[in-house]
């Protein structure tokens, strides 16, 4: 009984991963939202650091973060946006690079919406995500018009030569 015990915790114990949150070097993008979009990136660091923020290989801006500091940035890019569906953007995506650890995230927001998200650095990535999903909405003669409201996802390679499968579970509005 005392074994099965001790078997038992070892196996637990084995299998707890730790992702940190904390890194230097992330990728993200940021989704489609309605109007021009107001994106930021908010920056954070236990030791002082020096952060490179490229669109794809272009730099755009070389930041200062303080020890125990945050800092806004604004991404001004409108091309860092993604503004349509089903597509392929190349060189698109936001790629951060810092010196030294910090925690990075990430806001857009527009009039009635607003998004923000914990970006994970590269080591923290996973190879297997689930995209959970609302039922599409879809409603005419409202005072704006035609309110079409879907879910949407977007998948960034951090690596040449990525190879991406998506596996459709229930049912899709296309």
């Amino acid at each position: 009984s005392s074994d099965l015990a001790l078997i038992l915790l070892t196996v637990a114990s084995a299998s707890a991963q730790t992702i940190s949150t904390k890194g230097v070097d992330f990728w993200l993008t940021f989704m489609q939202n309605s109007g021009t979009p107001n994106t930021y990136l908010f920056f954070s660091a236990d030791s002082g650091a020096t952060v490179n923020v490229y669109q794809g290989t272009t730099l755009l801006n070389t930041l200062t973060i303080p020890a125990n500091g945050n800092v806004p940035y604004q991404v001004m890019v409108l091309s860092a946006h993604q503004t349509n569906s089903d597509v392929v953007n190349v060189k698109k995506a936001i790629h951060v690079t810092s010196d030294k650890p910090i925690a990075l995230s990430a806001f857009n927001t527009e009039l009635m919406s607003t998004d923000a998200a914990m970006i994970l650095p590269v080591p923290a990535l996973g190879d297997k995500y689930y995209v959970p999903c609302y039922q599409h909405y879809r409603q005419t003669g409202t005072s704006s018009g035609l309110l079409d409201w879907a879910s949407q996802f977007a998948v960034i390679a951090h690596a040449d030569g990525t190879v991406i499968e998506i596996t459709q579970i229930g049912r899709a509005h296309v």
